[in-house]
């Protein structure tokens, strides 16, 4: 998938299921992997930062550094399809988008599966 930022080209790339990157002018700008289930690593300029799912029953994933909370991502009311990304000012518009996408990419696996096994139970 590919799109611009501010006029700067960018690129998100998935490699296989578990790994998700971030890439501009043939730079990886960032990259998230799966450490355990609804854990994510995402390794950005130097630092690692983690994305942890709140609860098993809510749309809401906070991002970690260490044992601080620095932001979430959550699915809004109203329109559907609407996201609130609440990220820190420390991570540039471009890397933001990327964790957008990355929590976006899980909900809609999360959906997929959860679809699946509903046909599956009702036969």
């Amino acid at each position: 998938m590919t799109g611009e930022i501010d006029g700067e080209a960018y690129e998100l790339r998935r490699d296989g299921r578990r790994r998700f990157t971030l890439v501009s002018r043939g730079t990886e700008l960032a990259r998230a992997e799966a450490a355990r289930r609804g854990h994510w690593t995402n390794l950005v300029e130097g630092f690692t930062y983690e994305l942890r799912k709140r609860s098993s029953f809510r749309s809401v994933m906070d991002l970690y550094r260490g044992a601080s909370t620095l932001g979430s991502i959550r699915k809004g009311r109203a329109p559907r399809g609407r996201v609130l990304c609440e990220l820190p000012a420390e991570l540039s518009p471009a890397v933001q988008a990327f964790i957008g996408f990355v929590v976006l990419l899980l909900w809609e696996r999360a959906a997929a599966s959860a679809g699946a096994a509903a046909v599956v139970a009702t036969g």
